[in-house]
């Protein structure tokens, strides 16, 4: 009512309901990535800041919402996925402040030329495979650390036993037995370890 008292022309102050549908979209898409319980909090509030260079996109190009493939949708997607899959990783502060790097380069960045967004996805998956890899790195040495701390019980075990086998029927000096018990014990381990 305002802006048509102000308005010469009260037409031209009205939203058309096509763009005011694409507003509308802009913004359940974003309400799902905040209603996204997956999704850590801080990444959440990265990714809302995309909110009006969105919209401006999707005024521009309503593609947007109906190819799989545009690159801004890509963006967001990779963003929110890779925000997602290692939301409990210690790289998350890497993640954020990527994730805000690439929110800066649209906001500042987007003068409506979308080969900014493969750009920018390009970047961020060669970061986020980087991520994933040192993630497999570190799930794959845990593995093979606690195999190697079975092994080891495992001969410390067969060691102690063969020690007791040995001994059991004998009366040997308390420095002797120590020394089989613990020193030499030490020994059939790494042996065992090392040759089988």
């Amino acid at each position: 009512a305002q802006l048509a008292t102000h308005s010469t022309q009260a037409q031209q102050s009205k939203v058309a309901d096509q763009e005011a549908d694409v507003i509308d979209l802009v913004g359940m898409l974003f309400d799902f990535i905040l209603d996204d319980g997956n999704l850590p909090d801080s990444c959440k509030t990265a990714l809302s800041h995309l909110h009006t260079p969105y919209l401006k996109i999707a005024l521009q190009d309503k593609a947007l919402f109906t190819r799989h493939d545009h690159p801004a949708r890509r963006l967001l997607n990779a963003m929110a996925q890779a925000g997602v899959l290692h939301a409990d990783e210690v790289e998350e502060r890497g993640l954020l402040a990527k994730m805000h790097w690439v929110v800066e380069r649209v906001i500042q960045g987007f003068t409506g030329d979308l080969a900014l967004f493969d750009e920018l996805l390009s970047e961020f998956n060669e970061y986020a495979d980087t991520l994933r890899h040192k993630m497999e790195l570190r799930e794959r040495r845990a593995v093979e650390a606690a195999k190697g701390r079975d092994r080891l019980l495992a001969a410390r075990e067969r060691a102690l036993g063969v020690i007791q086998q040995s001994v059991a029927q004998r009366d040997l000096p308390l420095i002797i037995r120590n020394f089989l018990e613990l020193t030499w014990a030490d020994v059939l381990v790494f042996g065992l370890l090392r040759h089988g």
